[in-house]
């Protein structure tokens, strides 16, 4: 899987558009990845963060360990990439 980039941070994933938000993970920081939509996201203490890899329509991050790195999925032109 290519690296994710991280855009800019907020308080929120996607704001109040978001209608679907779910944590897939958390690990011994704290430190939550999930879905807003189809925007992967990652929170370090409140701040969030959204998730991007070129040329992907939909960024699925399922799980973080106590290192920090994020392991998913994600959907591009030529299907999905695990």
């Amino acid at each position: 899987m290519p690296n994710a980039t991280l855009g800019s941070s907020g308080t929120s994933p996607v704001g109040a558009c978001a209608s679907s938000t779910e944590a897939h993970g958390i690990n011994n920081a704290g430190v939550i990845v999930g879905t807003a939509n189809n925007y992967g996201f990652i929170d370090f203490g409140g701040q969030f963060f959204l998730m991007g890899i070129d040329g992907a329509t939909v960024v699925n991050p399922m799980t973080i360990n106590n290192a920090d790195t994020v392991v998913g999925s994600y959907w591009g032109s030529q299907g999905r990439h695990v």
